[in-house]
């Protein structure tokens, strides 16, 4: 599996299953069943990725499932993942679980969902299409936007408040930042951008 340059550099988090957050469904002693290939373990995973098995198709159907129900189950959530794409989110995992291979996946795609909370969006956002050329649409959700516009802001790459919208002085901020950190100079909030911007920090590096 190709993984975003910024992202095969770090691996997850600690090979611990978190504790269930409160209100989520399972029996009264916090079990549940899990189906189908999560129950595989991450080895299993990581021998997919590397064979570009078509396997791999089933293992993003399966997270993505798992993230569905997440948003449908987790108090105060709308969406876990506001803005990672799937390929992103099993690049991720590819990194945690080479330096976990003995793990289910069901406990590493867990252990992702208590990093992504944090961030997570608890209530619903409206949409912000972006024209990104050749490529087409990018869509936003407004709030993802507005936090990456402060974190802009909080580097010194954006002067004035964050409001959610796209607009030259964001563009020319994102083409800045992403000059000074070795990324592609896009001007757009893409993956590797909103990682560095969103996410980096609440990725630990290996043995930290």
């Amino acid at each position: 599996m190709r993984m975003l340059p910024a992202v095969a550099a770090f691996a997850l988090i600690a090979a611990v299953v978190a504790p269930p957050a409160p209100g989520l469904a399972a029996s009264k002693t916090g079990e549940y069943a899990v189906k189908g290939i999560g129950i595989d373990r991450c080895s299993s995973y990581v021998e997919a990725a590397r064979a570009k098995s078509p396997l791999l198709d089933v293992f993003a159907g399966w997270i993505e499932g798992h993230l569905t129900a997440t948003n449908r189950y987790r108090p105060d959530t709308f969406d876990i993942a506001p803005w990672q794409t799937t390929r992103l989110l099993m690049a991720l995992l590819f990194a945690h679980c080479q330096n976990n291979p003995d793990q289910r996946l069901f406990e590493a795609v867990q252990n992702l969902e208590e990093v992504l909370a944090s961030s997570r969006l608890a209530e619903r956002s409206e949409v912000v299409e972006i024209d990104a050329g050749e490529n087409g649409k990018l869509a936003v959700y407004h709030e993802i936007l507005k936090r990456a516009q402060q974190a802009l802001i909080e580097r010194g790459f954006l002067k004035g408040g964050a409001d959610g919208r796209y607009g030259p002085k964001t563009r020319a901020a994102l083409e800045a930042f992403q000059q000074s950190e070795g990324l592609r100079r896009t001007g757009l909030p893409d993956q590797e951008t909103l990682f560095k911007l969103l996410l980096e920090k609440d990725i630990a590096p290996p043995g930290g």
